[in-house]
């Protein structure tokens, strides 16, 4: 359960849908539907909120490799790391 759903719910909708218009992809597709991984993809349900944060942080300053990742999280904003930890987090 979610300490700030409003702020889940924010995150829920990116995690799903991502936002097309800046190119962000779903989390979902490569993630799954609970953030349980797919394929060599990993889980993100149980992680530790702070290690979520720091990964995108890092993929999106280039500091840790992935294309993919990079060029998913290069779009988001702050706010919408804040939002889509907050929705993982409940998973």
């Amino acid at each position: 359960m979610s300490s700030n759903p409003a702020l889940a719910d924010k995150g829920k909708l990116l995690y799903e849908n991502g936002a097309k218009e800046r190119d962000v992809l779903a989390c979902i597709v490569c993630h799954g539907h609970d953030g349980e991984g797919i394929n060599t993809n990993p889980r993100l349900a149980g992680q530790n909120r702070d290690y979520i944060v720091s990964s995108i942080l890092q993929f999106r300053s280039r500091l840790r490799e992935n294309k993919i990742m990079q060029h998913v999280t290069q779009n988001l904003t702050n706010d919408e790391i804040a939002a889509l930890v907050e929705y993982i987090s409940t998973k």
